[in-house]
């Protein structure tokens, strides 16, 4: 998920993993397509045989969404520079929520499960299911964290 957040410097991080995947829709690409960097030497087994991509991959390659992911791509890495700008959004996102935040146990009768990941992590369920994720990128806007604040202050109020 770093890709198109943080700079990365393929030929130096290929000197250093193995395998490097992203996901096109994670830096507002087409869903649907993304991409494999493998270091020279790794070898992989195909999961689903074919004869694209040296055998390990079957079907016809999707040109358009390679492209679309290649245009993302490059005006990603030229938005860069404006992640400074999108972490000091995140971070006044989470005082004012932080600032809003329950004091009581943000559990109750008929709560949707939480995240199994966040289990998995070992966070405890009443942490779980008070938890918010957000998702910001270089397009999110200072009233957009305003409009959202809005939304949500009411529903935190009433937890307490």
């Amino acid at each position: 998920q770093a890709v198109g957040r943080i700079p990365i410097d393929l030929a130096n991080a290929l000197a250093e993993v193995d395998l490097l995947s992203f996901s096109a829709h994670k830096f507002h690409g087409p869903k649907g397509i993304g991409g494999l960097f493998m270091r020279d030497g790794v070898a992989i087994n195909a999961l689903i045989s074919g004869e694209q991509e040296k055998g390990l991959r079957g079907g016809t390659s999707n040109v358009p969404g390679a492209a679309g992911l290649a245009v993302a791509a490059r005006l990603a890495a030229l938005g860069l520079s404006e992640m400074a700008k999108v972490a000091q959004l995140r971070d006044q996102l989470e005082a004012r929520l932080l600032a809003l935040r329950p004091t009581g146990s943000a559990c109750r009768a008929g709560a949707t499960a939480p995240s199994h990941v966040l289990t998995a992590m070992g966070v405890s369920l009443d942490d779980a299911r008070a938890t918010l994720r957000f998702s910001l990128s270089v397009k999110t806007t200072q009233d957009e964290v305003d409009r959202t604040i809005t939304a949500i202050e009411p529903l935190l109020r009433s937890t307490q």
